[in-house]
């Protein structure tokens, strides 16, 4: 009886917009679309996982943000690898880190994927958020639909520097549009050294691209265990459990060696 009565109410166009309002405050609240460290759960995450962390590899590392929140929780020093292929975000990355006079820092102004090659990053016209740069050049045409400029940038494996990056630990990933190349650029370092944790945030720009929560599953492996996060937690999800309406959220891959 509840079904067919909310069924005629959501169907009827009287009150679709009032229903649409509601089906979006319902999406925040299950963690959708919130991108500030508080309320995405990286916060609490990172809090969690910290001392369990010697390594950072931040792939889309933006101004550095990332590294100042986990640099927070960290009371002992870490050793973070730092990629970021925008030269505006490059060069405010280098001007904020450069102050931390740390030898455990290395930075690289490049990206990464699953090829080795030159490829085109795409940004605003005006040079605004330079964290929205992306190597899909839909996420402008699509999604935020703004004047957009590009350069020609150098893009690699993550897999070329498994001899040079001694401890995969923690892999966080924020690129756009560009999750499934990344991950898929890195076979052989979840194959064969420890990774502990991967962080990532499934959003709309891989949606667009047919993307699913299942080929990301698929990508990293059954030795993973994934949780979507949470303002104060997390909980575990899985292909079966995931909902279409949750893309835009943080999610982390535990290997199943932690204990977590």
């Amino acid at each position: 009886m509840i079904y067919k009565v909310s069924m005629v109410l959501f169907s009827n166009r009287y009150f679709y917009k009032i229903f649409k309002k509601i089906y979006t405050l319902a999406a925040h609240i299950t963690g959708f679309a919130n991108f500030d460290f508080q309320n995405s759960g990286e916060y609490s995450l990172i809090k969690k996982i910290s001392k369990d962390v010697n390594t950072v590899v931040d792939i889309g590392a933006g101004t550095g943000t990332f590294y100042n929140l986990f640099n927070n929780q960290k009371l002992e020093p870490f050793n973070y690898f730092g990629f970021e292929p925008n030269p505006e975000s490059f060069k405010a990355l280098n001007k904020e880190l450069s102050s931390k006079n740390s030898n455990n820092i290395k930075l690289y102004e490049y990206a990464i994927g699953n090829v080795n090659t030159n490829t085109n990053l795409y940004f605003y016209k005006d040079k605004s958020k330079p964290n929205h740069s992306s190597l899909y050049k839909e996420s402008f045409e699509t999604i935020y639909k703004k004047d957009f400029s590009s350069l020609e940038v150098k893009i690699i494996k993550l897999d070329e520097l498994i001899e040079k990056i001694r401890n995969f630990d923690l892999i966080k990933i924020d690129v756009e549009g560009n999750l499934l190349e990344v991950i898929n650029g890195m076979e052989k370092i979840v194959s064969t050294k420890h990774v502990k944790f991967i962080l990532f945030e499934l959003n709309k720009n891989e949606y667009i691209k047919g993307v699913s929560f299942d080929k990301i599953y698929n990508a990293i492996g059954n030795n993973f265990k994934f949780y979507k996060l949470l303002r104060n937690g997390y909980v575990e999800i899985s292909p079966n459990t995931f909902l279409v309406n949750e893309y835009g959220c943080n999610i982390v891959a535990v290997s199943d060696k932690v204990d977590f």
